[in-house]
């Protein structure tokens, strides 16, 4: 399989550089879940909403003590809210495994992110009730990308969705350290449901300017939930925001729980594991909602039927473009990564050459074929068709599919053979 293009980061125009006041301090637990981007930094207040998680004689108050109305806005109090956020998911990490942490301590964490957010300077912010969520059970809640942090994939507490990086790690992809948070939501895609839906958003520090683009693409697994008996394993997929994402290698275990008997019925947990490649794209939602998917079947067509011309040029079409091809899952998904063969077939059934007759669709499920041509002059049709599953693992489970165009005539141009 062919790797899948980078997506870039397109870094939020939100920037909370916070004006600071002494304020007196208040316990997060008994004020409403608030919106960092109405958060005012209050140092105090960031340092009582990290008493109210951890006790005032702990590390996360420490460091929490660090940020100062002298510096609050600067790079020093980012860096030190990012060390609060590592302490944070650490704890979240360590009390959901020994199932001591509670709604009220997500709530208490949830308000500490929030005035975390106001007083250093990031390129995504969210609401508190999202990052309680995050810190939930089955919610995701952490940093990745500096030198102490962990370098292993971001997990929900509940194992059943994540975030690997690339072989690079985190720290290079990155280009610093970031906070991912995500939680389950209701599923969004018009392809058959596999059973689980996650938004995953990154926060990354400012220092002085927006976050550098993320170099290649990770991969995003979920473990789909509650899967349809009559859908088939081998063929779970997964749809970001609004298209079917190439696959790639698993990390994630999604065995069902023995002690719940119900959840290893057929209609219960999935054993396998669907994964995906996942970049980033949005404004606020950098890494885009994700639900795992059955495409049911892969499905091509031409964008533009091709038209006549000279053997040996560019083959077009009746758009005036290069020829392209789109595929879709079943109910009209674009599927990015899957790889599309031209073939030319003559009038006499027989079948010649095409140079440039291999491409991969993008992120709407279009395979552009910029060099296709023909060496040959005569009446023809074009078939383009999806290659074996050993040349292409995102159609592994699924019926080959091919389509053949409307006939068109090539002119002899008497260009040089470039392929046979």
């Amino acid at each position: 399989m062919r790797q899948a293009l980078p997506l870039l980061l397109a870094a939020g125009t939100v920037l909370l550089l916070g004006a600071c006041d002494a304020g007196t301090p208040t316990a997060p637990a008994a004020t409403p879940l608030a919106s960092a981007s109405t958060a005012v930094c209050s140092p105090s207040s960031f340092v009582s909403a990290a008493a109210a998680v951890a006790g005032r004689q702990s590390k996360l108050v420490d460091l929490a003590k660090l940020v100062t109305n002298q510096n609050a806005g600067t790079n020093v109090a980012t860096g030190a809210v990012v060390n609060v956020f590592a302490e944070l998911a650490g704890l979240a990490d360590a009390g959901h495994a020994a199932g001591t942490w509670t709604s009220q301590n997500s709530t208490d964490g949830a308000n500490l992110t929030v005035l975390g957010l106001a007083c250093g300077t990031f390129s995504l912010t969210g609401d508190a009730d999202h990052f309680k969520e995050a810190l939930d059970a089955s919610g995701l809640y952490e940093v990745r990308g500096g030198t102490d942090d962990a370098g292993g994939p971001a997990l929900a507490h509940d194992g059943k969705g994540g975030v690997a990086a690339p072989a690079a790690g985190f720290g290079t992809w990155l280009s610093g350290r970031g906070l991912f948070y995500g939680y389950p939501i209701s599923t969004f895609s018009v392809e058959q449901f596999g059973g689980y839906a996650m938004d995953i958003s990154l926060a990354r520090p400012v220092f002085g300017s927006e976050p550098a683009a993320l170099v290649g693409a990770g991969v995003v697994a979920l473990c789909p939930v509650n899967k349809p008996a009559d859908l088939s394993d081998a063929g779970l997929r997964i749809t970001k925001t609004s298209h079917i994402l190439p696959v790639a290698s698993s990390f994630l275990d999604c065995t069902a729980p023995s002690a719940n008997v119900t959840r290893t019925t057929a209609s219960g947990l999935h054993l396998a594991l669907a994964a995906a490649s996942g970049g980033v794209g949005g404004t606020i939602r950098n890494f885009s909602p994700h639900e795992v998917v059955f495409p049911g079947s892969v499905n091509l067509s031409f964008v533009a039927q091709p038209v006549g011309g000279t053997s040996g040029k560019l083959l077009t079409g009746t758009d005036g473009n290069a020829l392209a091809v789109k595929v879709t899952g079943q109910n009209g998904t674009p599927w990015e990564g899957v790889r599309v063969q031209l073939t030319v077939q003559q009038n006499k059934a027989s079948y010649i050459a095409v140079c440039g007759d291999v491409a991969d669709t993008d992120e709407h499920g279009i395979a552009t074929f910029p060099s296709a041509s023909v060496n040959k002059p005569g009446g023809f049709q074009l078939i383009a068709h999806t290659v074996a599953p050993e040349a292409d693992s995102d159609v592994d489970a699924f019926r080959p599919d091919s389509v053949v165009s409307a006939q068109f005539n090539m002119k002899n141009g008497n260009a040089p053979t470039t392929c046979q």
